[in-house]
Formats: structure tokens, C-alpha cells, sequence
């Protein structure tokens, strides 16, 4: 491994000529496509690295400019399915974080060591024949989903098992992949090159894309363990992004070495200035009137104009350029104009398509909750049928009970002794020829029955928004940590619970009446929260003998009363 002072020619200082160099550390470079001149600045790092080193780039768009002189190298995919690495998958396919999905991944990962047992687990809960609610259909239908997209394409091309690097530049043609599949071969390349490889400098190309700040990607987090222990080994990252706006701040901020090419969007300026970790700052307007090949360097604490030297332009021209006495001499990145136009308009369209795909995708799955939901409605409102039916029946046998203590002479409040006894000595009494069927201890039961449903359903309409939007995240998951919950619904902080009054207070207003009404079971031992409605249910109506089936309808209507409710 080189030594840590070792030191690379970058280029010359604008108006005086020096040579500068820069020490070899993470770096940052980001300026715009085609008017800064980032591949022909990445690519002269790379040729300018220490003797047996070794420099890896992706490719990952059609028409992109390759390196001159590098060397092909198999694409390496070495699948991992923990619970985490399957997240961050989801999260790059989605493009968007995962908020309370995360106990499903769990249960998919549990017993697996490939991703295609991954996907036959949730294969296997779609058609287990359970009956599935909404919410567990949708997740798990989502899971399929992301899965049916990535694995046709990791089994039709070939992938290496091992990353054979030359020194000097390697380069990895990714522009036939999609961007999720070209995400797990970067990230399976970086934990390679981390975990058995050294003296190697790996260029991650659209950074904001693979790096996100928002959301997971696997290369995200590969790119965090190399930030943090690649260099004890010799292995540094160059990330390439046209902006940082999207780029993740954890990784940048441990970047010593800054390329600042050409940006015409003040915003941007702005956020890769305060970003410099020096004290010498250029102005925006200099950065807006960079020509193709001038970066302002920041290393250490010192920032300069810098004309970087191409690795195919001899020292006295690059000085030239760099006094001013000389334009930009038109090298291979600038021949041929016409073809890298179409070629980037063709990965632009390709781009579109694969967002299109996407779109389809997620309106597909819209779609298929809609179905559900849909559904749901239809049963809940055969069930409602039903009940409304029933109490109708129970009417009319109330009507009918009511004459037939008329006939016995019994006023309100002085009935006593045996109902079964008062009953058939009603049937004695009837007058005519009409039949009358009595189930005294039916009707009676059955109307306090009502009563506690309409006190269990008062109670959980009582619950307020939050309440309610608490008590719906609970009873998907079944049994979750206090501290999960409160960040999952509320975006609190889990260490907030570290201050004793503000999670009381937290208890107070927002579990403790969830609690208290059977909605839920709080175990303060060990922090957790269990989803109890339908046992609540059960146990205060069975003294008056409901059927299974009118369980399941109260516990569906209370379900019904909480599910629409979510906070903005």
C-alpha cells in the first residue's frame, strides 16, 4: 500500500501555472454533464494513481463516454438477504422509504440465503389460502411485485462470483441493466473491494441516484462502511454526481478531497460551497463561468482554480491552458459531438422508460388495493345487510313479547320468577288460532348483546385522530415496540422516551386511552405494545352467547372505524 503522504498530479493553477497535486482521500466531483469535463477529470485521477493501484468505474448508461485504455470487467452480483440489505433493495426499486413495512421483511428473509427463496416466502404467504387483510395484502403483493421485476434479470445475464481488478483503470459496463439491478452489482462490487480487496479507488457514478439522502439503495450503505474503514486499507471512493442536492450528507461529509466544476443553478452553488471544508471559498458567479476542464480543488484547507490535466495533454499545453495563453485543446471527450448527443439522448429515454415501467407498476398495485378495499367494502356491507335483517326479526319479537306480558297482565318493572314459566303461561293465554313462537332468552340476550356492541363501538369512535391513527399502525403489525411505533406514526425520535415526563406524557395522550378501552395490551417491562381488540371483543360479548360469526362482524366494524382514519 502507498504511502498515506502520497501525493497525485491533479493539474495547474489558473493564471500562475503551478503545478498542483492532491493527497489520495475520499473525493468529491460534481459539476454539469458535458460542460465541466468530470469524466475527463475522473479519468486523469485514475491513469495518475500509485504504481500497482487499481481504479474501478461503472458505466451504467447507454452513449456514455467510456474511459480510454481501461479494462472490461465482469459484472459481480453476490446476493446477500438479511433483513436490512432487503430493505435498502425495496427502498432503491420504490424510490421512497420504507415507513412500517419493515416487520414483513423480516418474516420474508427469515431461513433464507438467496433472493429467489426470498420471493418463494412471499409467494408462499399470497397463496397460503389465509385470508389476508387489506394491509397485509398490499405489502406483501408490493414484495412480489419488486421481486417479479429484478430476478428475471439477475438469471438472464451472467455475473461473476469475484472481481478481478488489473492495475490501473477497470471499467464495468452496466447500460444494458436496469437501475435496481445495476444498484446490487455496485453494491456487491464496493463490499468485494472493502472486505478482500486493498489499494483500490472505486468511482461511483450518478451519486445522487445510488446515494440518496431520502431513502435506502444498497449501494448506500456498502458506500458508508467504505467511507468510514476503507482507508486502513487503501480503498477510497470518488463519487461523480451533477449535483449533491440528493446526494447522502453521512458520506460526504467525510470527503477531504473537493472537484467543483461548472453549475449554472444558484441553489446548487450555494449548497457546494457551504459544503467546502475550507475557509476559501470561490464566488458563485466564478463557478458559473468555469470553462470545460477548470475546477476550483478544495483539500485540506486550502481552495484553488485548478485546470486539470487531461491524461492524454502534454504538461506544456496543460500550462498554457491554465495561464490563459491557450483554448481548450478539443480532445477524444470532445470529438464526435453528434453521437454522444444521441448517445445521451438515448439513456434519457431510456431513463423515461424505466420511470415509465415504474409508474405502471405502482398504478398496478393502486389498483390492486383499490380491489381489495373494494372488496372489503362489499363484505362489510353484506354483513351490515345482515345485522340490520336480524334486528329487524328481533323488532318485531320484542313487539310480539311485549303483548304477550299485556295479555298476562305484567306492567314494566314488577316481572319476577322464571322466564320460561311466564312464557308458557303466555302461549296458554293467546286468544284465536294464532301461532306465536317465542324465544324469550333469545330476545333478551340479544338486546343487551346490542348494547355492549354500541358501547364497544362509542368507544372506539371516542379515540381521537391520533388515537386512532396510533391504534391502526398497532393493529397491522400486532405487537411492535412503544419507541417503533411512536417514530413509525408520529416521526418521533425513539430517544425522546429517555426524558421519563415526556413519555408519560407521550402514554397519557396518545396509548393510555387505547389501552384503557382493551384496544390494545401495553407491557411496560419490556416496552411493547400488543394488539387486543378482537380478544377485547370477544370476551365482553360471550356472556351473551354471539355466534362466531357476529364476533367477527364487531370486530370488522370497529376495525372499519380506525382504519379511515389517518393523520395528515
Amino acid at each position: 500500500m502507498p504511502s498515506k503522504d502520497y501525493r497525485i498530479h491533479l493539474g495547474f493553477e489558473v493564471g500562475t501555472g503551478e503545478a498542483v497535486d492532491i493527497p489520495l482521500h475520499h473525493a468529491v466531483l460534481t459539476g454539469l454533464t458535458r460542460l465541466s469535463g468530470k469524466t475527463t477529470a475522473a479519468e486523469a485521477i485514475m491513469k495518475r494513481l500509485p504504481d500497482g493501484f487499481k481504479a474501478l468505474a461503472f458505466k451504467t448508461k447507454r452513449g456514455e463516454i467510456a474511459f480510454t485504455g481501461a479494462q472490461p470487467v465482469v459484472p459481480l452480483f453476490r446476493a446477500r438477504t438479511d433483513w436490512e440489505y432487503v430493505q435498502s433493495l425495496l427502498e432503491a426499486a420504490m424510490k421512497e422509504r420504507m415507513k412500517f413495512e419493515r416487520s414483513w421483511i423480516i418474516k420474508a428473509v427469515k431461513g433464507t440465503t438467496t433472493l429467489q427463496e426470498v420471493y418463494s416466502n412471499i409467494k408462499g404467504e399470497l397463496e397460503s389460502g389465509k385470508r389476508l387483510r387489506g394491509l397485509d395484502e398490499s405489502v406483501w403483493t408490493n414484495l412480489a411485485a419488486y421481486f417479479e421485476k429484478i430476478l428475471p434479470q439477475l438469471e438472464a445475464h451472467p455475473f461473476a462470483d469475484s472481481l478481478e481488478l488489473h492495475p490501473g483503470p477497470n471499467l464495468m459496463d452496466l447500460g444494458h441493466l436496469s437501475e435496481e439491478v445495476q444498484a446490487l452489482v455496485i453494491a456487491s462490487s464496493l463490499e468485494y473491494v472493502w472486505q478482500q480487496g486493498k489499494d483500490t479507488l472505486v468511482v461511483i457514478p450518478e451519486a445522487w441516484r445510488f446515494v440518496p439522502q431520502q431513502r435506502g439503495n444498497p449501494v448506500k450503505w456498502a458506500a458508508q462502511h467504505v467511507i468510514r474503514e476503507g482507508g486502513a486499507v487503501g480503498v477510497y471512493l470518488l463519487l461523480d454526481s451533477q449535483d449533491i442536492a440528493g446526494v447522502d450528507k453521512a458520506v460526504l461529509k467525510s470527503c477531504d478531497i473537493w472537484l467543483l466544476g461548472r453549475q449554472r443553478e444558484w441553489n446548487e452553488i450555494a449548497r457546494v460551497l457551504k459544503q467546502l471544508p475550507t475557509r476559501e471559498r470561490p464566488r458563485p458567479d466564478e463557478v458559473m463561468k468555469l470553462a470545460v476542464g477548470h475546477f476550483f480543488v478544495a483539500a485540506g484547507d486550502w481552495c484553488r482554480q485548478v485546470y486539470v490535466q487531461p491524461a492524454w495533454l502534454d504538461c506544456q499545453t496543460a500550462v498554457a491552458v491554465a495561464r490563459g495563453e491557450t483554448e481548450v485543446p478539443a480532445g477524444p471527450e470532445l470529438e464526435g459531438e453528434a453521437p454522444m448527443v444521441i448517445g445521451d439522448i438515448e439513456g434519457r429515454l431510456e431513463a423515461a422508460e424505466e420511470e415509465r415501467d415504474v409508474l405502471r407498476g405502482k398504478v398496478a398495485t393502486l389498483e390492486q388495493q383499490l380491489e381489495v378495499r373494494m372488496n372489503e367494502v362489499r363484505e362489510l356491507t353484506s354483513s351490515l345487510e345482515a345485522q340490520v335483517e336480524r334486528l329487524a326479526g328481533m323488532q318485531e319479537g320484542v313487539k310480539t313479547l311485549r303483548r304477550a306480558f299485556q295479555l298476562l297482565g305484567i306492567s314494566r318493572g314488577s316481572a319476577s320468577g322464571d322466564i320460561d314459566g311466564i312464557v308458557a303461561e303466555v302461549v296458554k293465554r293467546m286468544p284465536g288460532r294464532e301461532t306465536y313462537v317465542l324465544e324469550a332468552k333469545e330476545f333478551i340476550l340479544k338486546d343487551y348483546q346490542q348494547r355492549e356492541v354500541n358501547r364497544i363501538l362509542d368507544a372506539v369512535s371516542g379515540l381521537t385522530a391520533e388515537q386512532k391513527d396510533l391504534l391502526r399502525f398497532i393493529a397491522g403489525v400486532g405487537k411492535v415496540e412503544r419507541r417503533e411505533a411512536a417514530r413509525a406514526v408520529f416521526a418521533h425520535s425513539p430517544s425522546s422516551f429517555s426524558n421519563r415526563t415526556w413519555g408519560d406524557r407521550w402514554n397519557k395522550e396518545r396509548l393510555i386511552p387505547v389501552v384503557d378501552i382493551g384496544a390494545a395490551t401495553w407491557d411496560s417491562k419490556h416496552g411493547m405494545v400488543i394488539y387486543s381488540l378482537p380478544e377485547t371483543i370477544k370476551g365482553r360479548l360471550e356472556v351473551y352467547r354471539p355466534t362466531p360469526q357476529e364476533v367477527e362482524q364487531v370486530v370488522a366494524a370497529a376495525e372499519t372505524i380506525f382504519a379511515k382514519e389517518k393523520v395528515a
